[in-house]
């Protein structure tokens, strides 16, 4: 074989070689891609979990409007939950200077008036004093003052009522600008559920025995997560203070 044919044919042998050895090493080269997947599961439509029992259904978990959901009923998901220590919010806003000043307002108006009562009842009494209890012109005065008496504990009645309806009205805008912080709150840490609560460790306002039971009622939680309580983000939202 002439010395330029055997060149050629090593040549050739050899390209052949290396092809081969590319087709060998191809399959066993490692790749991220498998490496990922064994750490994933999904995307997919649900999940199913086959039952402990072969008497127990089959569960399928799946996304719901962005919550996890096992059954068919709107019910049947997974709800977010917080909890919110309502009391001494509600105080500091009860005791926010608009409200204050409505109730010094009202006060003094009703105190105004009972001022006014008790000057008339209080003359009315000296002056049955210096009549003769025989003469008829007494009987007049005692029942002028009892009527003017009938007519201040009306007044008493109706001053004592609007400042209870003073009270409720007040507390119910607090409980809505209340309200509407926890709204913002929720909706800034996707929140669901916000429960209204008061810790279990707090301090009982001992008074009697239906106060205490009715304090332990109150007491929604005997234990929860301490991460679930948002009372300092809703008092931080109104700039109210966190003691």
């Amino acid at each position: 074989m002439a010395r330029t044919e055997r060149i050629v044919l090593w040549t050739i042998l050899g390209l052949l070689t290396l092809v081969n050895l590319g087709l060998l090493t191809e399959g066993t080269a490692p790749k991220a891609l498998a490496t990922n997947l064994a750490d994933t599961l999904g995307p997919a439509a649900a999940l199913t979990l086959e039952p402990a029992e072969a008497d127990e259904p089959v569960l399928s978990i799946r996304n719901e409007e962005g919550h996890l959901a096992w059954g068919t009923h709107p019910q049947q998901r997974l709800w977010s939950v917080g909890c919110v220590h309502i009391g001494p919010i509600l105080t500091q806003l009860m005791a926010a200077e608009p409200m204050e000043e409505e109730r010094t307002e009202l006060a003094e108006e009703l105190q105004g008036i009972d001022e006014k009562f008790t000057t008339q009842l209080t003359a009315i009494q000296e002056e049955m004093q210096e009549l003769d209890p025989e003469d008829e012109a007494t009987q007049d005065v005692y029942q002028r003052g009892q009527a003017l008496y009938q007519e201040y504990q009306q007044f008493q009645q109706l001053a004592g009522a609007r400042q209870q309806q003073q009270q409720a009205e007040q507390l119910e805008s607090a409980y809505r600008e209340l309200i509407s912080a926890v709204n913002v709150v929720a909706d800034r840490i996707d929140l669901d559920i916000v429960m209204r609560f008061i810790p279990p460790d707090d301090k009982f306002t001992i008074a009697n025995t239906d106060t205490s039971l009715k304090q332990i009622q109150l007491r929604t939680f005997v234990r929860y997560p301490e991460a679930c309580n948002i009372t300092s983000d809703v008092l931080e939202e109104l700039n109210l203070e966190d003691k």
